[in-house]
C-alpha cells in the first residue's frame, strides 16, 4: 500500500500498524456473509478471545489498480492464542487474507445497530469523475467518508461517519426509517410509500443498508468503457421508476 495511502489511515486510526490477517472460516461458530461484527462477538462469547475493530481494504482491484482505495469498517477476531483472525466470510475477497488497519477508538453498537460508513481516498492519477470532485471538493491524499458504493462523500471534519444498520436484525431502525422518511425495507431495496421525487440525501448518510452490491460496467456505443456505481438511489422504488447511476471513474 503506497505510504501516502496508509499514513492518513493510521493517523485516522491512531494506529502504528497495517496487518495482513489470515481469514480462516473453519474457526468461525457463527458466520454470516457482511456480518462481520455479529460474527465476531458471537465467536468471543463461544470461544472466548476479543473482538478487534478496524479498517479493512476493500479487494476490488478494478479500483486500487486505479489509484483508488476504500475501507470498511471490520472486526477480527483476537483468539486465545493470540493471533487476529478474519472469520467472516466473503465472496468478494480472494485472497487469503486481509488487509486490516486496527480502531482503537471506533466500534459498533449491536445493539443499537450503528455502524460507520466506508473510507474512501485516492492516488493523484485516480480518474475520478470531474463532476464529483467539483462536488465533493475530493483531493488526492485525503481521507472521505464515503456512501454505499461510492455515491457520495463527506468530509472527516463535517460528519463522525456512524450510520443505522439496515440489515434486518433492529427492527426499530427500519421503523425510524420509516417515520422520518416513509421508506421501507423489503428484500434488501428501499421502498418509497410517496410517489414523488424527493432529495433523500440525509437518509443516505443516517442509514446503510448492509448490502454490497458490485459495480455495473457500461459500455458506451462510442467505444468507451465506463466505470459506474450503483448507489443506493437505483433502490427508491417510485411508480415510475427513473434508475439514477452516479459516474465514478470513466477511462478509454
Amino acid at each position: 500500500m503506497p505510504p501516502k495511502i496508509l499514513q492518513p489511515l493510521l493517523e485516522f486510526s491512531q494506529s502504528n500498524e497495517c496487518f495482513l490477517i489470515p481469514r480462516n472460516l473453519d474457526r468461525s461458530v457463527f458466520n454470516t456473509e457482511f456480518e462481520c461484527h455479529g460474527n465476531v462477538s458471537a465467536q468471543v462469547k463461544t470461544e472466548s478471545g476479543k473482538q478487534i475493530f478496524g479498517w479493512a481494504l476493500v479487494r476490488n482491484k478494478k479500483l486500487f489498480r486505479k489509484g483508488i482505495w476504500v475501507f470498511s469498517f471490520h472486526s477480527v477476531w483476537l483468539c486465545p492464542e493470540g493471533h487476529l483472525i478474519d472469520i467472516t466470510i466473503d465472496m468478494e475477497n480472494p485472497e487469503d487474507f486481509t488487509v486490516f488497519i486496527p480502531d482503537s477508538t471506533r466500534s459498533v453498537d449491536l445493539v443499537k445497530g450503528i455502524t460507520y460508513h466506508d473510507l474512501f481516498i485516492t492516488e493523484e492519477f485516480a480518474p475520478v469523475a470531474p463532476k464529483l470532485v467539483a462536488k465533493y471538493n475530493l483531493r488526492p491524499h485525503k481521507l472521505y467518508w464515503s456512501l454505499n458504493n461510492l455515491t457520495g462523500f463527506q468530509s472527516l471534519e463535517s460528519s463522525n461517519g456512524q450510520a443505522y444498520l439496515l440489515n434486518g436484525l433492529n427492527p426499530e431502525n427500519e421503523e425510524k426509517l420509516f417515520q422520518e422518511y416513509s421508506v421501507k425495507v423489503v428484500n434488501g431495496e428501499l421502498i418509497s410509500s410517496i410517489r414523488e421525487n424527493r432529495d433523500l440525501t440525509k437518509m443516505h448518510y443516517e442509514y446503510l443498508l448492509n448490502l454490497k452490491k458490485p459495480l455495473a460496467m457500461l459500455y458506451l456505443p462510442t467505444g468507451k468503457v465506463s466505470i459506474f456505481s450503483v448507489g443506493i438511489e437505483n433502490t427508491i422504488n417510485f411508480e415510475s421508476f427513473h434508475q439514477t447511476i452516479n459516474c465514478l471513474v470513466s477511462y478509454i
